[in-house]
Protein backbone atom coordinates (compact mmCIF):
# COMPACT_ATOMS: atom_id res chain seq x y z
CA UNK A 1 0.00 0.00 0.00
CA UNK A 2 1.30 3.40 -1.24
CA UNK A 3 2.13 4.71 2.72
CA UNK A 4 1.21 8.19 2.79
CA UNK A 5 -2.53 7.61 0.11
CA UNK A 6 -4.31 6.79 3.42
CA UNK A 7 -5.45 10.43 4.64
CA UNK A 8 -9.04 8.89 5.01
CA UNK A 9 -8.49 5.99 6.61
CA UNK A 10 -6.63 8.14 9.02
CA UNK A 11 -10.19 8.56 10.81
CA UNK A 12 -11.02 4.66 10.73
CA UNK A 13 -10.18 4.25 14.44
CA UNK A 14 -12.65 6.62 14.98
CA UNK A 15 -15.53 4.44 14.68
CA UNK A 16 -16.62 6.04 17.94
CA UNK A 17 -18.29 3.98 21.03
CA UNK A 18 -20.26 5.16 23.37
CA UNK A 19 -19.37 2.24 25.85
CA UNK A 20 -16.79 1.73 28.50
CA UNK A 21 -14.15 0.09 27.61
CA UNK A 22 -14.30 -2.74 30.68
CA UNK A 23 -10.47 -3.07 30.61
CA UNK A 24 -8.92 0.54 30.54
CA UNK A 25 -5.61 -0.85 32.00
CA UNK A 26 -5.04 -4.10 30.04
CA UNK A 27 -3.39 -4.60 26.67
CA UNK A 28 -3.50 -7.67 24.82
CA UNK A 29 -0.89 -8.55 22.18
CA UNK A 30 -1.61 -9.05 18.64
CA UNK A 31 -1.81 -12.61 18.53
CA UNK A 32 -4.23 -12.72 21.15
CA UNK A 33 -6.28 -10.30 20.08
CA UNK A 34 -8.96 -11.93 17.92
CA UNK A 35 -9.29 -15.01 20.81
CA UNK A 36 -9.47 -12.20 23.33
CA UNK A 37 -13.09 -10.34 21.24
CA UNK A 38 -14.29 -13.95 20.39
CA UNK A 39 -14.36 -14.19 24.40
CA UNK A 40 -15.51 -11.18 25.67
CA UNK A 41 -18.78 -10.64 22.94
CA UNK A 42 -21.10 -12.84 24.46
CA UNK A 43 -20.11 -11.88 28.22
CA UNK A 44 -19.86 -7.88 28.00
CA UNK A 45 -21.23 -6.84 24.21
CA UNK A 46 -19.66 -6.15 20.96
CA UNK A 47 -19.72 -2.12 21.83
CA UNK A 48 -17.99 -2.48 25.16
CA UNK A 49 -15.22 -4.89 23.00
CA UNK A 50 -15.37 -2.15 20.24
CA UNK A 51 -13.69 0.08 22.91
CA UNK A 52 -11.21 -2.09 23.54
CA UNK A 53 -10.33 -2.92 19.98
CA UNK A 54 -10.28 0.67 19.71
CA UNK A 55 -7.89 1.56 22.12
CA UNK A 56 -5.78 -0.70 20.39
CA UNK A 57 -5.63 0.53 16.69
CA UNK A 58 -2.84 2.67 17.35
CA UNK A 59 -0.76 0.47 19.19
CA UNK A 60 -1.25 -2.40 16.25
CA UNK A 61 -2.29 -0.41 12.76
CA UNK A 62 1.15 0.04 11.71
CA UNK A 63 2.87 -3.26 13.23
CA UNK A 64 0.54 -6.01 13.23
CA UNK A 65 -2.50 -4.93 10.72
CA UNK A 66 -3.26 -8.23 9.87
CA UNK A 67 -3.99 -9.28 13.67
CA UNK A 68 -5.81 -6.54 13.90
CA UNK A 69 -7.84 -7.13 11.07
CA UNK A 70 -8.76 -10.73 12.49
CA UNK A 71 -9.87 -9.41 15.99
CA UNK A 72 -12.08 -6.79 13.84
CA UNK A 73 -13.40 -9.62 11.57
CA UNK A 74 -13.58 -11.47 15.09
CA UNK A 75 -16.89 -8.47 16.13
CA UNK A 76 -20.48 -10.08 14.98
CA UNK A 77 -22.54 -8.60 12.29
CA UNK A 78 -24.81 -6.68 14.21
CA UNK A 79 -21.37 -4.17 15.16
CA UNK A 80 -21.11 -3.20 11.48
CA UNK A 81 -24.67 -2.76 11.32
CA UNK A 82 -25.13 -0.38 14.07
CA UNK A 83 -22.13 1.07 13.49
CA UNK A 84 -21.17 1.66 9.63
CA UNK A 85 -18.28 3.10 10.20
CA UNK A 86 -16.31 0.41 11.54
CA UNK A 87 -16.41 -0.74 8.07
CA UNK A 88 -14.26 1.53 6.87
CA UNK A 89 -11.35 0.50 9.30
CA UNK A 90 -11.64 -2.97 8.27
CA UNK A 91 -11.46 -1.70 4.32
CA UNK A 92 -8.39 0.38 5.27
CA UNK A 93 -6.99 -3.20 7.44
CA UNK A 94 -7.51 -5.19 4.23
CA UNK A 95 -5.83 -2.67 2.65
CA UNK A 96 -2.83 -2.50 4.15
CA UNK A 97 -2.37 -6.09 4.50
CA UNK A 98 -3.03 -6.50 0.95
CA UNK A 99 -1.29 -3.42 0.22
CA UNK A 100 -3.42 -1.93 -2.66
CA UNK A 101 -3.36 1.60 -3.66
CA UNK A 102 -6.46 3.35 -1.98
CA UNK A 103 -7.07 5.36 -4.88
CA UNK A 104 -8.99 2.29 -6.39
CA UNK A 105 -11.39 2.11 -4.13
CA UNK A 106 -14.58 3.20 -5.93
CA UNK A 107 -17.10 5.62 -4.82
CA UNK A 108 -19.58 3.84 -5.26
CA UNK A 109 -18.51 1.37 -2.47
CA UNK A 110 -17.80 4.30 -0.01
CA UNK A 111 -21.55 5.47 -0.96
CA UNK A 112 -23.08 2.42 0.48
CA UNK A 113 -21.20 2.20 3.15
CA UNK A 114 -22.01 5.66 4.24
CA UNK A 115 -25.87 5.49 3.99
CA UNK A 116 -26.76 4.17 7.42
CA UNK A 117 -30.53 3.84 8.09
CA UNK A 118 -29.57 5.53 11.89
CA UNK A 119 -26.10 7.15 12.53
CA UNK A 120 -25.51 8.73 15.85
CA UNK A 121 -23.20 12.10 15.59
CA UNK A 122 -19.82 10.83 15.53
CA UNK A 123 -20.82 7.97 12.90
CA UNK A 124 -22.24 11.02 10.73
CA UNK A 125 -19.51 13.23 10.84
CA UNK A 126 -16.96 10.05 10.39
CA UNK A 127 -19.04 8.97 7.20
CA UNK A 128 -18.94 12.18 5.66
CA UNK A 129 -15.12 12.88 6.70
CA UNK A 130 -14.56 9.40 4.90
CA UNK A 131 -16.46 11.03 2.02
CA UNK A 132 -14.33 14.01 1.72
CA UNK A 133 -10.92 11.84 1.53
CA UNK A 134 -12.63 10.13 -1.10
CA UNK A 135 -13.02 13.19 -3.45
CA UNK A 136 -9.51 14.18 -2.41
CA UNK A 137 -7.35 11.21 -3.60
CA UNK A 138 -10.18 11.37 -6.97
CA UNK A 139 -8.80 14.80 -7.68
CA UNK A 140 -12.43 15.86 -6.86
CA UNK A 141 -11.36 18.87 -4.85
CA UNK A 142 -14.61 21.12 -4.80
CA UNK A 143 -16.81 18.19 -3.84
CA UNK A 144 -14.29 17.34 -0.98
CA UNK A 145 -14.25 21.08 0.32
CA UNK A 146 -17.69 21.37 0.25
CA UNK A 147 -18.14 18.20 2.41
CA UNK A 148 -15.85 19.27 4.75
CA UNK A 149 -17.68 22.84 5.16
CA UNK A 150 -20.61 20.18 5.78
CA UNK A 151 -18.89 18.60 8.72
CA UNK A 152 -17.62 21.38 10.36
CA UNK A 153 -21.22 22.96 10.36
CA UNK A 154 -22.30 19.54 12.01
CA UNK A 155 -19.83 19.90 14.31
CA UNK A 156 -20.48 23.72 14.84
CA UNK A 157 -24.17 23.05 16.18
CA UNK A 158 -23.75 19.53 17.82
CA UNK A 159 -24.58 19.79 21.60
CA UNK A 160 -21.69 19.93 24.29
CA UNK A 161 -22.31 15.75 25.41
CA UNK A 162 -21.73 15.44 21.63
CA UNK A 163 -18.75 17.78 21.44
CA UNK A 164 -16.90 16.13 23.98
CA UNK A 165 -17.69 12.47 22.29
CA UNK A 166 -16.32 13.87 18.90
CA UNK A 167 -13.16 14.80 21.29
CA UNK A 168 -10.59 12.04 21.15
CA UNK A 169 -11.92 11.53 17.45
CA UNK A 170 -11.10 15.08 16.52
CA UNK A 171 -7.57 15.62 15.34
CA UNK A 172 -7.60 12.18 13.76
CA UNK A 173 -11.43 14.38 11.77
CA UNK A 174 -8.86 17.22 11.48
CA UNK A 175 -6.30 16.07 9.83
CA UNK A 176 -8.11 14.81 6.93
CA UNK A 177 -9.49 18.32 6.71
CA UNK A 178 -6.60 19.80 6.89
CA UNK A 179 -5.21 17.41 3.79
CA UNK A 180 -8.23 18.29 2.00
CA UNK A 181 -7.43 22.22 1.89
CA UNK A 182 -4.19 21.30 1.84
CA UNK A 183 -4.46 19.79 -1.51
CA UNK A 184 -7.07 22.70 -2.91
CA UNK A 185 -4.50 25.38 -1.77
CA UNK A 186 -6.87 26.21 0.27
CA UNK A 187 -6.00 29.19 2.69
CA UNK A 188 -7.49 27.79 5.78
CA UNK A 189 -5.22 24.53 5.66
CA UNK A 190 -2.78 26.11 7.43
CA UNK A 191 -5.29 26.59 10.60
CA UNK A 192 -6.81 23.30 10.51
CA UNK A 193 -3.42 21.23 10.55
CA UNK A 194 -2.29 23.16 13.26
CA UNK A 195 -5.25 22.71 15.22
CA UNK A 196 -5.10 19.19 14.45
CA UNK A 197 -0.77 19.47 15.69
CA UNK A 198 -1.82 21.11 19.30
CA UNK A 199 -5.10 18.75 19.46
CA UNK A 200 -3.02 15.49 18.46
CA UNK A 201 -0.59 16.40 20.97
CA UNK A 202 -2.64 17.41 24.45
CA UNK A 203 -4.52 13.76 23.25
CA UNK A 204 -1.31 12.01 23.11
CA UNK A 205 -1.92 11.52 19.10
CA UNK A 206 2.15 11.59 18.13
CA UNK A 207 1.65 9.70 14.91
CA UNK A 208 -1.38 12.19 13.93
CA UNK A 209 0.59 15.50 15.03
CA UNK A 210 3.56 14.22 13.33
CA UNK A 211 1.74 13.63 10.23
CA UNK A 212 0.09 17.46 10.94
CA UNK A 213 3.40 19.06 11.35
CA UNK A 214 5.14 17.54 8.20
CA UNK A 215 2.12 18.61 6.11
CA UNK A 216 2.63 21.73 7.54
CA UNK A 217 6.33 21.79 6.74
CA UNK A 218 5.56 20.74 3.40
CA UNK A 219 2.52 23.71 3.05
CA UNK A 220 5.18 26.28 3.99
CA UNK A 221 8.13 24.96 1.68
CA UNK A 222 6.41 25.39 -1.37
CA UNK A 223 5.47 28.52 -0.38
CA UNK A 224 8.85 29.28 -0.26
CA UNK A 225 8.62 30.45 3.57
CA UNK A 226 11.76 28.31 4.68
CA UNK A 227 12.13 29.22 8.06
CA UNK A 228 8.52 28.46 8.49
CA UNK A 229 8.98 24.91 7.18
CA UNK A 230 12.04 24.09 8.89
CA UNK A 231 10.29 24.62 12.20
CA UNK A 232 7.44 22.73 11.09
CA UNK A 233 10.03 19.76 10.06
CA UNK A 234 11.27 19.95 13.89
CA UNK A 235 7.87 19.73 15.66
CA UNK A 236 6.90 16.56 13.20
CA UNK A 237 10.19 14.74 14.06
CA UNK A 238 10.18 15.56 17.75
CA UNK A 239 7.45 13.25 17.99
CA UNK A 240 7.79 10.09 18.63
CA UNK A 241 6.42 6.51 16.94
CA UNK A 242 7.38 7.45 13.02
CA UNK A 243 6.56 5.32 10.70
CA UNK A 244 8.53 5.24 7.73
CA UNK A 245 5.85 4.41 5.06
CA UNK A 246 3.96 7.16 6.30
CA UNK A 247 6.83 9.86 6.34
CA UNK A 248 6.75 10.61 2.58
CA UNK A 249 5.73 14.21 3.47
CA UNK A 250 8.53 14.76 6.02
CA UNK A 251 11.17 13.36 3.60
CA UNK A 252 9.94 15.19 0.17
CA UNK A 253 9.80 18.44 2.12
CA UNK A 254 13.34 17.80 3.31
CA UNK A 255 13.95 17.53 -0.50
CA UNK A 256 12.71 20.68 -1.94
CA UNK A 257 14.13 22.77 1.25
CA UNK A 258 17.66 21.27 0.28
CA UNK A 259 16.85 21.87 -3.70
CA UNK A 260 16.17 25.15 -3.30
CA UNK A 261 19.62 25.74 -0.80
CA UNK A 262 21.67 23.91 -3.55
CA UNK A 263 22.10 20.71 -2.00
CA UNK A 264 21.07 18.56 -4.60
CA UNK A 265 23.20 15.78 -3.49
CA UNK A 266 21.77 16.00 0.11
CA UNK A 267 18.05 16.17 -2.23
CA UNK A 268 18.26 12.91 -3.53
CA UNK A 269 18.93 11.32 -0.45
CA UNK A 270 15.79 12.15 0.82
CA UNK A 271 14.01 11.32 -2.61
CA UNK A 272 15.87 7.79 -2.64
CA UNK A 273 14.01 7.44 0.92
CA UNK A 274 10.67 8.23 -0.88
CA UNK A 275 10.96 6.24 -4.20
CA UNK A 276 12.71 3.22 -1.55
CA UNK A 277 9.03 3.54 0.52
CA UNK A 278 6.53 4.75 -2.09
CA UNK A 279 5.67 7.97 -2.79
CA UNK A 280 1.91 7.75 -2.49
CA UNK A 281 0.08 10.61 -2.66
CA UNK A 282 3.07 12.47 -2.72
CA UNK A 283 3.73 11.67 -5.94
CA UNK A 284 3.85 15.00 -7.96
CA UNK A 285 5.69 16.47 -4.72
CA UNK A 286 8.47 14.50 -5.67
CA UNK A 287 8.36 14.85 -9.61
CA UNK A 288 8.71 18.58 -9.01
CA UNK A 289 11.31 18.26 -6.13
CA UNK A 290 13.15 15.63 -8.58
CA UNK A 291 13.34 18.67 -11.72
CA UNK A 292 14.57 21.18 -9.66
CA UNK A 293 17.73 18.59 -8.96
CA UNK A 294 18.32 17.44 -12.29
CA UNK A 295 21.11 17.89 -14.64
CA UNK A 296 22.37 15.53 -16.79
CA UNK A 297 20.90 14.15 -20.14
CA UNK A 298 20.59 10.72 -19.28
CA UNK A 299 19.12 12.13 -15.38
CA UNK A 300 16.02 14.62 -17.28
CA UNK A 301 15.36 11.32 -20.00
CA UNK A 302 14.78 9.26 -16.82
CA UNK A 303 12.34 11.92 -15.51
CA UNK A 304 10.61 12.85 -18.64
CA UNK A 305 9.91 8.78 -18.64
CA UNK A 306 8.20 9.46 -15.07
CA UNK A 307 6.05 12.14 -15.32
CA UNK A 308 4.31 10.46 -18.54
CA UNK A 309 4.09 7.51 -16.54
CA UNK A 310 2.48 9.52 -13.81
CA UNK A 311 0.63 11.09 -16.27
CA UNK A 312 -0.95 7.63 -17.51
CA UNK A 313 -1.26 6.31 -14.12
CA UNK A 314 -3.29 9.97 -13.54
CA UNK A 315 -5.20 11.06 -16.36
CA UNK A 316 -7.06 13.73 -14.93
CA UNK A 317 -4.36 15.21 -12.99
CA UNK A 318 -3.95 18.42 -14.99
CA UNK A 319 -7.57 19.05 -15.10
CA UNK A 320 -8.35 19.19 -11.09
CA UNK A 321 -6.79 22.35 -9.77
CA UNK A 322 -4.91 22.06 -6.42
CA UNK A 323 -1.40 21.43 -4.61
CA UNK A 324 -0.94 17.70 -7.05
CA UNK A 325 -1.60 20.07 -10.53
CA UNK A 326 0.55 22.93 -9.95
CA UNK A 327 3.46 20.45 -8.70
CA UNK A 328 2.80 18.33 -11.99
CA UNK A 329 2.64 21.13 -13.83
CA UNK A 330 6.24 23.03 -12.27
CA UNK A 331 7.59 19.05 -12.99
CA UNK A 332 6.86 19.65 -16.74
CA UNK A 333 8.10 22.97 -16.98
CA UNK A 334 11.01 21.75 -14.93
CA UNK A 335 11.96 18.70 -17.03
CA UNK A 336 11.87 20.86 -20.36
CA UNK A 337 14.02 23.49 -18.82
CA UNK A 338 17.23 20.89 -18.02
CA UNK A 339 16.74 19.49 -21.51
CA UNK A 340 16.86 23.09 -23.19
CA UNK A 341 13.32 22.23 -24.81
CA UNK A 342 11.55 24.71 -23.09
CA UNK A 343 10.17 27.05 -25.75
CA UNK A 344 8.51 23.55 -27.13
CA UNK A 345 6.31 22.80 -24.17
CA UNK A 346 2.81 22.48 -24.57
CA UNK A 347 1.04 22.69 -21.32
CA UNK A 348 -2.16 22.05 -22.39
CA UNK A 349 -3.98 24.56 -20.10
CA UNK A 350 -6.75 26.66 -20.66
CA UNK A 351 -6.50 28.01 -17.03
CA UNK A 352 -5.80 31.11 -15.64
CA UNK A 353 -4.39 30.50 -12.46
CA UNK A 354 -1.85 32.58 -10.92
CA UNK A 355 0.37 29.30 -11.53
CA UNK A 356 -0.56 29.01 -15.27
CA UNK A 357 0.23 32.18 -16.27
CA UNK A 358 3.90 32.14 -14.42
CA UNK A 359 4.39 28.93 -15.89
CA UNK A 360 2.93 29.88 -19.56
CA UNK A 361 5.30 33.25 -19.21
CA UNK A 362 8.62 30.55 -18.59
CA UNK A 363 7.38 29.11 -21.61
CA UNK A 364 6.62 32.06 -23.71
CA UNK A 365 10.15 33.18 -22.78
CA UNK A 366 12.35 30.36 -23.61
CA UNK A 367 10.34 30.79 -27.12
CA UNK A 368 11.46 34.29 -27.32
CA UNK A 369 7.77 35.88 -27.35
CA UNK A 370 8.75 37.91 -24.77
CA UNK A 371 5.44 40.65 -25.22
CA UNK A 372 3.34 37.88 -24.67
CA UNK A 373 5.96 36.61 -21.70
CA UNK A 374 5.50 40.12 -20.06
CA UNK A 375 1.08 39.91 -20.31
CA UNK A 376 1.39 36.64 -18.70
CA UNK A 377 3.59 37.66 -16.28
CA UNK A 378 1.40 40.89 -15.66
CA UNK A 379 -1.42 39.00 -15.09
CA UNK A 380 0.01 36.40 -12.54
CA UNK A 381 0.79 38.76 -10.04
CA UNK A 382 -2.48 39.30 -7.03
CA UNK A 383 -1.81 41.35 -4.49
CA UNK A 384 -1.17 38.72 -2.43
CA UNK A 385 0.84 35.45 -3.69
CA UNK A 386 3.36 33.31 -2.26
CA UNK A 387 7.13 34.46 -1.32
CA UNK A 388 7.93 31.82 -3.83
CA UNK A 389 5.88 32.24 -6.71
CA UNK A 390 6.73 36.60 -6.22
CA UNK A 391 10.81 35.26 -6.56
CA UNK A 392 10.05 33.29 -9.82
CA UNK A 393 7.81 36.43 -11.14
CA UNK A 394 10.58 38.86 -10.42
CA UNK A 395 13.29 36.53 -12.22
CA UNK A 396 11.14 35.74 -14.91
CA UNK A 397 10.40 39.40 -15.32
CA UNK A 398 14.07 40.36 -14.79
CA UNK A 399 15.40 37.96 -18.09
CA UNK A 400 12.52 39.27 -19.92
CA UNK A 401 12.75 42.65 -19.36
CA UNK A 402 16.65 41.78 -20.52
CA UNK A 403 15.47 40.79 -23.86
CA UNK A 404 13.46 43.27 -24.67
CA UNK A 405 16.14 45.57 -23.90
CA UNK A 406 14.84 47.29 -20.92
CA UNK A 407 18.37 46.75 -18.84
CA UNK A 408 17.13 49.17 -16.00
CA UNK A 409 14.22 47.46 -15.54
CA UNK A 410 15.77 44.19 -15.38
CA UNK A 411 18.45 44.98 -12.70
CA UNK A 412 15.73 46.38 -10.44
CA UNK A 413 14.08 43.13 -10.77
CA UNK A 414 17.01 40.75 -10.48
CA UNK A 415 17.80 42.90 -7.00
CA UNK A 416 14.51 42.52 -5.51
CA UNK A 417 14.28 38.93 -6.37
CA UNK A 418 17.97 38.45 -5.26
CA UNK A 419 17.09 39.76 -1.53
CA UNK A 420 14.25 37.47 -1.31
CA UNK A 421 16.31 34.59 -2.84
CA UNK A 422 18.83 34.78 -0.22
CA UNK A 423 16.45 35.51 2.83
CA UNK A 424 14.83 32.23 2.34
CA UNK A 425 16.93 30.17 0.45
CA UNK A 426 15.32 29.72 -2.61
CA UNK A 427 18.24 29.56 -4.89
CA UNK A 428 16.62 26.99 -6.90
CA UNK A 429 14.10 30.36 -8.47
CA UNK A 430 17.47 31.43 -10.34
CA UNK A 431 16.95 27.97 -12.32
CA UNK A 432 14.33 30.17 -14.26
CA UNK A 433 17.32 32.30 -16.49
CA UNK A 434 19.83 30.98 -18.65
CA UNK A 435 23.73 31.18 -17.42
CA UNK A 436 24.04 33.77 -19.98
CA UNK A 437 20.78 36.10 -18.88
CA UNK A 438 22.30 35.84 -15.25
CA UNK A 439 25.97 36.93 -16.27
CA UNK A 440 24.65 39.81 -17.83
CA UNK A 441 22.30 40.77 -14.33
CA UNK A 442 24.80 40.14 -12.36
CA UNK A 443 26.81 42.68 -14.65
CA UNK A 444 24.19 45.17 -14.86
CA UNK A 445 23.56 45.24 -10.82
CA UNK A 446 27.33 44.77 -9.68
CA UNK A 447 26.24 41.88 -7.41
CA UNK A 448 28.59 39.30 -6.98
CA UNK A 449 27.44 34.98 -7.72
CA UNK A 450 25.57 33.72 -5.14
CA UNK A 451 27.16 31.00 -2.94
CA UNK A 452 25.69 28.29 -4.66
CA UNK A 453 23.72 27.70 -8.07
CA UNK A 454 20.81 25.60 -8.99
CA UNK A 455 21.42 24.13 -12.86
CA UNK A 456 20.48 27.37 -15.04
CA UNK A 457 17.65 26.60 -17.94
CA UNK A 458 19.56 25.06 -21.14
CA UNK A 459 19.73 27.51 -24.12
CA UNK A 460 18.01 25.77 -26.03
CA UNK A 461 19.50 24.19 -30.03
CA UNK A 462 17.38 25.98 -32.99
CA UNK A 463 15.11 22.71 -32.91
CA UNK A 464 14.24 22.89 -29.69
CA UNK A 465 12.90 26.17 -30.23
CA UNK A 466 10.55 25.26 -32.60
CA UNK A 467 6.60 24.76 -31.53
CA UNK A 468 5.07 21.61 -32.50
CA UNK A 469 3.05 23.14 -35.88
CA UNK A 470 6.63 24.44 -36.79
CA UNK A 471 8.31 21.27 -36.59
CA UNK A 472 5.27 19.79 -38.59
CA UNK A 473 5.78 22.14 -41.28
CA UNK A 474 9.91 21.76 -41.15
CA UNK A 475 9.31 17.54 -41.81
CA UNK A 476 7.30 18.90 -44.91
CA UNK A 477 9.99 20.46 -46.33
CA UNK A 478 11.89 17.82 -47.24
CA UNK A 479 9.48 16.11 -49.56
CA UNK A 480 8.78 17.37 -53.07
CA UNK A 481 5.67 19.40 -52.85
CA UNK A 482 5.23 22.70 -53.63
CA UNK A 483 4.49 25.57 -50.60
CA UNK A 484 1.32 25.79 -52.30
CA UNK A 485 0.92 21.80 -51.06
CA UNK A 486 2.42 22.39 -48.07
CA UNK A 487 -0.22 25.26 -47.22
CA UNK A 488 -2.89 23.20 -48.11
CA UNK A 489 -2.44 20.10 -46.28
CA UNK A 490 -1.71 22.15 -43.09
CA UNK A 491 -5.32 23.91 -43.83
CA UNK A 492 -3.24 27.37 -43.78
CA UNK A 493 -2.97 30.19 -46.32
CA UNK A 494 0.43 30.42 -48.39
CA UNK A 495 0.84 33.74 -46.70
CA UNK A 496 0.68 32.31 -43.32
CA UNK A 497 2.97 29.55 -44.33
CA UNK A 498 5.30 31.84 -45.59
CA UNK A 499 5.69 33.76 -42.49
CA UNK A 500 5.82 30.52 -40.54
CA UNK A 501 9.31 29.58 -42.59
CA UNK A 502 10.64 33.10 -42.13
CA UNK A 503 10.57 32.47 -38.63
CA UNK A 504 11.55 28.78 -38.57
CA UNK A 505 14.17 30.30 -41.10
CA UNK A 506 15.43 32.77 -38.06
CA UNK A 507 15.23 30.25 -35.39
CA UNK A 508 17.83 27.59 -37.16
CA UNK A 509 19.54 30.23 -38.56
CA UNK A 510 19.15 29.17 -41.60
CA UNK A 511 18.65 31.19 -45.16
CA UNK A 512 16.53 29.16 -47.35
CA UNK A 513 14.45 25.78 -47.89
CA UNK A 514 17.68 24.16 -48.81
CA UNK A 515 19.40 24.32 -45.73
CA UNK A 516 16.04 24.15 -43.69
CA UNK A 517 15.49 20.26 -45.18
CA UNK A 518 18.99 19.70 -44.42
CA UNK A 519 18.45 20.46 -40.39
CA UNK A 520 15.24 18.55 -40.59
CA UNK A 521 16.89 15.60 -42.11
CA UNK A 522 19.92 15.26 -39.69
CA UNK A 523 17.08 15.31 -36.89
CA UNK A 524 14.95 12.54 -38.23
CA UNK A 525 11.72 14.75 -39.19
CA UNK A 526 9.88 14.63 -42.59
CA UNK A 527 8.77 10.92 -44.21
CA UNK A 528 9.99 7.68 -42.16
CA UNK A 529 11.55 10.66 -39.51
Amino acid sequence: MQGDASARQDISDSAGSASVDPFPDRWFSAEELADRVREFVPVHGWDKVHAVLERHWHRYVYSHPQELLQAYQALPGEAFVKRPAILHGVHYLQRMVQETDPIRWTHCEQAELASPVEEDRLNTLINLTSRTAEHRVEGRLPEAVQVVDRVQAALASASAPDRDRVRMSLPHLRLVWGRVFLASEDPRAVSELERCYEEGRLSGQSQVSRRAAASLGWLHASRGESRLAKAWLRRAENEPDAVDRYDATVNVTHALLLADSGDREGADVHLGRVRSLGAGESWARVLWVESICVTGADDTAVLAGRIDEELGRHPGALEHDGDDRSCLLRAMVGAASARGRLGSLELGTSKSGAVDQLLSAAVAHARGDNQLALRHLLQASPTEMSRRRRVVTLVLSAGVQLALGRERAAGEHYRDARALIEAEGLRSSYGALTAAEHRRLLELTGLEPPASMPPFRRQPSGLDRLSRREREILGALVTDDRLSEIAASHFISLNTLKTTLKGIYRKLDVQNRRQAAEVAVHAGLGPGG
